[in-house]
């Protein structure tokens, strides 16, 4: 499975963050990059942001989102990559998102991060659906190795047993990432199948946290 990679740089007070946001622009623009700053009234008052244009022969021309974080928890994290109007293309796939990542970290955030002492932070492209769920995987994959779209009571216990075990677990898994999964890995559904049980879950797990909550 693939996903949208993350990527951030945790500090110690916010001075630094401050610091660090205009150490990046510096470098954007020594290699000719295009870095616009935004004023912390357009998204927050302890909330800056660095909008990167990144362009590439074979990747179409993209906006590269840092948010700085002033606050607690201070840091700066890539928001978002997104193509821009010139480019001609309205959305980016995940590897042309991830490889406009790589870009960016490799000639201006890399950079930065060694003059500063700091590591950035980084997820892989590639992962499991268990790195989500891993207290609840064991019933997932139980009930998939089952016949999951019988309509068999034992077929529809290890559907609740997994239910059950998502929100005892305190477990959350995004209905993108359940399909994803269901794609990848059950050949035979329908899409009419995946949505159906998509449905199901979102449904099951609103009904169980409401039980046990006591809401009336």
């Amino acid at each position: 499975m693939k996903r949208y990679r993350d990527c951030v740089v945790h500090f110690n007070n916010a001075k630094q963050v401050t610091s660090f946001m205009k150490s990046l622009k510096s470098k954007a623009l020594s290699l000719n990059i295009e870095a616009v700053e935004n004023g912390s009234s357009v998204v927050g008052r302890d909330i800056g942001s660095l909008d990167f244009r990144i362009k590439s022969d074979k990747l179409p021309l993209s906006r590269v989102i840092i948010l700085a974080y002033r606050g607690p928890r201070p840091r700066i994290e890539v928001a978002n990559i997104i193509p821009t109007q010139a480019s001609g293309v309205t959305n980016l796939n995940v590897s042309t998102y991830n490889e406009i990542l790589d870009i960016f970290i490799e000639k201006i955030l890399s950079h930065v991060c060694k003059d500063f002492d700091v590591k950035y932070e980084s997820n892989d492209e590639h992962y499991s659906i268990k790195e989500y769920i891993p207290k609840s995987f064991e019933k997932l994959d139980l009930w998939l190795k089952g016949f999951p779209l019988s309509c068999h009571p034992m077929d529809e216990a290890r559907w609740f047993d997994f239910i059950v075990a998502l929100v005892k677990n305190e477990e959350e898994l995004s209905i993108s990432t359940f399909e994803e999964y269901i794609v990848e890995t059950q050949k035979t559904w329908t899409r009419n199948d995946i949505e159906c049980f998509s449905e199901k879950l979102e449904y099951s797990i609103r009904l169980l946290k409401h039980y046990i909550n006591g809401d009336s």
